[in-house]
């Protein structure tokens, strides 16, 4: 890759500091804000649980932002995510599904699937962030209650 084509590096933007708490549990503190990983699942989510969550997260926000700039009114929004890991240390994600339900006014099954699709392929960090080799596959339903004028 040439030094043109390789993105920018901008000052760090996120800062965060984990410590060490019981046997396999890390609390981290961040901005304003704090979490826990449970590295046995146990008392809070295990470390690619939160990769999971933080892939949802990300889509979900995306796919609500893209939605409102396409005139859709969301009225609810759920992802659920599935992974399968490799059998190989480190186990890392081979391929992660993720089901969108969403809801909402003004809005139908191709909105839905270009806001979808313009998140995992173009603006989700969390999903750029992922090894290359995991495939993201997605899949969605969708209730339309109606245009936004009759509503």
């Amino acid at each position: 890759m040439s030094e043109s084509s390789q993105p920018s590096i901008a000052a760090p933007s996120n800062a965060i500091i984990t410590t060490w708490s019981a046997p396999l549990r890390f609390d981290a503190v961040y901005g304003t804000g704090h979490s826990r990983v449970d590295c046995e699942g146990h008392d809070a989510p295990a470390p690619l649980d939160a990769v999971l969550q933080a892939l949802s997260a990300c889509a979900a926000s995306d796919v609500v932002l893209i939605l409102q700039k396409q005139r859709a009114v969301v009225t609810a929004l759920r992802v659920g995510a599935t992974a399968h890991r490799v059998t190989t240390t480190p186990r890392r994600f081979a391929s992660i599904a993720l089901h969108f339900e969403i809801e909402g006014r003004n809005l139908d099954r191709a909105k839905a699937e270009r806001a979808i699709d313009l998140s995992l392929t173009r603006h989700c960090s969390v999903r750029e962030s992922l090894n290359p080799e995991i495939t993201v596959q997605w899949t969605v339903e969708v209730q339309s209650l109606g245009s936004a004028e009759s509503q």
